[in-house]
């Protein structure tokens, strides 16, 4: 009984993200970026299933803390990561040197294919942890922003998966995406929609 109810909660859940998506162009909205990677992801268990559609759902639209944070090593000049002088939108890329290596390298090769500019491009942001002070300064064609104390307060900063996300002045996350290796299409559709909707 309980598997009928999850099936069919899913079964809604999915029917509401497709009836809302509208799509004026060839491009995939990013309700159907989301909706194929859910639907795509290699989970047989249904509660595991719900779990990532929880996950999508509770880091969308979410209020974020405003966090000190540093760029490269240089611990001496902390700032806010959100502030009066930065203005918004960014495309916040949220990874964890505790993940696999090869691929946050994959991912950031596809944040550069999407955005050409990305070495000055200062709204495409790469926010780090756990990761060798190497790494921080150039290694990826960019310094890496760290945090100085706390983090954003999204609920899935808790895992090591990688994410993306876009914030605004208004301080919310929107376009929650989490990257799948198996279908690595969809963070390129992810990635153009992103760059066509909000850069």
């Amino acid at each position: 009984m309980k598997e009928k109810l999850l099936y069919l909660a899913l079964g809604i859940f999915l029917i509401c993200i497709i009836y809302q998506t509208v799509s004026i162009s060839k491009e995939k909205t990013y309700t159907e970026v989301l909706s194929t990677a859910i639907t795509s992801m290699k989970i047989n268990d249904s509660v595991q299933r719900y779990v990532w559609v929880q996950c999508y759902v509770s880091n969308d639209g979410f209020k974020l803390n405003n966090p000190k944070v540093y760029l490269g090593n240089d611990t001496s000049h902390a700032f806010n990561l959100f502030n009066s002088s930065r203005k918004g939108p960014y495309l916040i890329f949220r990874f964890s040197g505790l993940f696999c290596d090869k691929c946050i390298d994959e991912l950031i090769k596809k944040l550069k294919k999407a955005f050409p500019d990305f070495k000055t491009n200062n709204r495409v942001v790469l926010l780090c942890s756990d990761v060798s002070p190497r790494i921080k300064e150039d290694y990826y064609g960019k310094q890496t922003l760290s945090y100085m104390s706390s983090n954003i307060g999204l609920p899935f900063e808790q895992q090591s998966t990688p994410f993306f996300f876009v914030v605004d002045d208004d301080k919310l996350s929107k376009a929650f995406f989490i990257p799948d290796n198996s279908q690595p299409e969809t963070t390129d559709q992810y990635l153009r929609l992103v760059k066509h909707r909000y850069f």
